[in-house]
């Protein structure tokens, strides 16, 4: 086993990670729903909280399965 390289392999996932402080459980899917709702009045501030520019959008559902894998690499220096 010494020889071998093991290696964490992310075949699927879903959805983008929850922002960091954002509330918990709770937090998440009411940032989600403010994030959907341009006439929110809570909307600018929560793009402004994430960094998001003007024109910029979140997408909730969105998962970069190799930005990820580059992370999990990169964690366990593979």
């Amino acid at each position: 086993m010494d020889d071998q390289l093991l290696q964490a392999l992310i075949i699927k996932g879903q959805g983008a990670c929850p922002p960091e402080d954002c509330g918990g459980a709770w937090g998440y899917e009411n940032l989600k729903v403010v994030l959907s709702d341009k006439k929110n009045p809570e909307h600018k501030e929560m793009k402004e909280w994430l960094g998001l520019g003007q024109k910029e959008i979140w997408d909730s559902e969105e998962f970069d399965l190799i930005q990820h894998q580059e992370l999990l690499d990169d964690y366990f220096d593979v």
